[in-house]
């Protein structure tokens, strides 16, 4: 060990501590961005209050999310039983991008105004709901 010194600073080089802050700083707000990004990535697929089916009823709503987990994990079945049974990767793309479009579908779909038959104004004056006794 030189004298006069610490064995600390010979590890960090010529750079000063200061420098080395900084640095471990813009890192940590890098990754404090790069969080940021992926939760609000994760919230507009998974999340549905987040994502175009929030419009949607909660019942509907839950069938869609339902409905897309379903396909997905057979898609992602499907995809990979094929790569390992026929080694093709032809086919694992052309299922992912299949249920990319089918998902971008629902959301569309989803984030038009939804009407059902009770959003329609009474105009002959006949009962809004299946009323079978007319009461």
């Amino acid at each position: 060990m030189p004298s006069g010194g610490t064995y600390s600073a010979g590890i960090q080089g010529s750079r000063p501590a200061f420098m080395i802050w900084e640095a471990e700083r813009r890192v940590q707000e890098e990754e404090t961005k790069m969080e940021l990004q992926m939760t609000s990535l994760y919230r507009s697929v998974m999340d549905s209050r987040f994502n175009p089916l929030k419009n949607l009823p909660p019942a509907q709503r839950f069938q869609a999310m339902l409905f897309l987990s379903f396909m997905w994990t057979t898609a992602f079945c499907a995809a990979l039983g094929a790569w390992l049974w026929y080694g093709s990767l032809m086919i694992l793309h052309l299922v992912l991008v299949m249920a990319v479009v089918l998902t971008g579908w629902t959301f569309r779909a989803a984030d038009r105004q939804v009407m059902t038959y009770r959003d329609h104004p009474l105009r002959d004056g006949t009962a809004r709901y299946d009323d079978v006794w007319g009461a």
